[in-house]
């Protein structure tokens, strides 16, 4: 009866787009705080990578961990 007795189930009388979203929408994803420890990695390794080569590999693998984490966190 909701649907207006059609096939469309998205065509309600009852659902508004900021219900929807509400429901739908997740919550904020920071964008600065990532970002920032990004560029944190990035300058402490070209900084101190030349004198300690290590930090290269390190660097490497903590960007692989962050892109998996983040995208497996935004799947949920």
């Amino acid at each position: 009866m909701d649907m207006k007795w059609g096939k469309d189930r998205y065509v309600t009388k009852k659902t508004s787009m900021a219900a929807y979203k509400k429901v739908w929408s997740g919550g904020e994803y920071v964008m600065h705080v990532k970002e920032s420890s990004i560029l944190l990695i990035v300058f402490v390794t070209c900084m101190y990578g030349v004198g300690m080569p290590l930090l290269f590999p390190i660097a490497t693998l903590n960007f692989a961990i962050q892109y998996v984490a983040e995208r497996y966190m935004s799947c949920f």
